[in-house]
């Protein structure tokens, strides 16, 4: 009887001892989940964009171009530009390499240089590289910078394309804007209307990778067309090409 009775108590203690196990593990996983809900740090959409906008409004050299998905941009009156290189040094020397078709599809190709308070354009007879007298540049509403900075405050509606987390390499936004924010960039051709745009943001580096346009932003442009601004080179250290 007495060794019955041991039994069924060390019976007892075992079935105690896995339900106590049991019941510490259940609560350690349960702490580590939450505990990984809490550090999971949530970003929001104006987080990236803020971040991106101050790096890049900071930029002593920068490289981008500009591309059609479809269609084609008229830059200058009659002047259809399929594809641009832009190279700056900041402040104000940048230099510009363009490459389209004219009215009756010619093919066109040139430069715009502006360094040292001179401006230089392709003379399209000769093909040479002339300075500008008086100082009128056709690309006097040029500022790359400040068209740059106006992507940023002026979208709207934005959200993330992609799921952002802490681990997450880059960040896909969305949303719209009115055209004549690009007015830095194309000109005053350019319309007033909303535009959907999307920006890719490296969420290391926090540079704006491409801002992609989506829609006409001047007169001349189809329904269907679609713009890619790549930017290419952060920082590097170059120089704007000297004329002779």
């Amino acid at each position: 009887m007495f060794h019955q009775q041991q039994f069924n108590q060390f019976c007892i203690l075992i079935l105690v001892a896995f339900f106590l196990i049991g019941c510490s593990t259940f609560i350690k996983n349960d702490i580590s989940k939450d505990d990984v809900s809490v550090n999971k740090t949530q970003i929001t959409p104006m987080e990236v964009l803020e971040s991106s906008s101050e790096v890049m409004s900071n930029l002593d050299t920068l490289r981008f171009r500009i591309v059609h998905e479809s269609g084609d941009t008229e830059l200058f009156p009659s002047i259809y530009i399929d594809r641009m290189d832009v190279s700056i040094v900041f402040p104000n020397e940048y230099h510009v390499k363009f490459y389209g078709k004219g009215n009756s599809n010619q093919i066109t190709k040139g430069e715009i240089i502006v360094s040292e308070g001179k401006t230089f354009i392709t003379n399209p007879f000769s093909g040479k590289l002339e300075e500008l007298s008086g100082g009128s540049s056709p690309l006097k509403f040029f500022e790359p910078q400040a068209g740059i900075q106006s992507i940023f405050s002026s979208i709207e509606d934005v959200t993330f394309v992609n799921e952002v987390e802490d681990s997450s390499q880059q960040a896909l936004l969305s949303g719209e804007m009115p055209a004549n924010a690009l007015l830095a960039i194309f000109g005053n051709l350019v319309l007033d209307e909303f535009v959907d745009v999307e920006l890719l943001i490296d969420l290391k580096t926090k540079y704006l990778t491409e801002a992609k346009i989506i829609g006409p932003i001047v007169s001349s442009d189809s329904t269907e067309v679609v713009r890619k601004i790549e930017f290419v080179s952060f920082n590097k250290k170059f120089q704007i090409k000297k004329v002779d």
